[in-house]
């Protein structure tokens, strides 16, 4: 009897529910109306600009390295190299994130990570692909340590070719007035 009754309850919310939200009571804000929010300015530096640049300084130092426009993302990793008795590598991930002042700025993250445990192997002997047959050992990372001066050094980088991208060509070498010397 009190399953019955709060099944009815339940159905009861549900209906009510579905009739305040078709009723337009309630209207789900659109992306372009900001979710309430007032929308940003698209200041400078823009996305396109941003990305860019962090794509030129990461692929400089790192050849290793991949990007990913639509998500806005740029990842990198230095090749395996043994430190002490185990092999380390560092992983570099640049995220482009918009700011609340409507300007993109550059999240830089630079890892080092260990290799842990003993590789696992993953095969499928029953397979008729002679790829999928072998055992293929994929190694496993773990995070070390987060390392923020070299975090800050990619920043800075980025941030100078954003700058000097920006300005314009009669701009680039001029002294600032009054900024120096006698």
């Amino acid at each position: 009897m009190t399953f019955s009754c709060t099944l009815r309850g339940a159905c009861f919310l549900g209906l009510l529910f579905v009739w305040v939200w078709n009723s337009g009571c309630y209207e789900s804000p659109t992306p372009s109306e900001g979710y309430g929010l007032i929308d940003l300015p698209d200041t400078p530096p823009g996305y396109d600009a941003v990305l860019d640049a962090a794509a030129s300084v990461i692929q400089e130092r790192y050849p290793s390295s991949s990007l990913s426009r639509r998500s806005g993302l740029v990842l990198a990793n230095t090749p395996v190299v043994m430190d002490g008795g185990s092999k380390t590598r560092k992983m570099i991930s640049v995220r482009v994130l918009r700011m609340f002042t409507g300007a993109y700025e550059p999240e830089v993250r630079v890892r080092k990570e260990v290799e842990v445990g003993f590789p696992e192997t993953n095969a499928n002997p029953e397979t008729a692909n002679a790829a999928l047959a072998k055992p293929v050992a994929s190694n496993m990372w773990q995070t070390l340590d987060y390392l923020p001066y070299e975090e800050q050094e990619l920043y800075d980088a980025i941030q100078a070719k954003v700058n000097a991208a920006g300005k314009p060509a009669d701009e680039k070498g001029d002294e600032v007035p009054g900024a120096g010397g006698a």
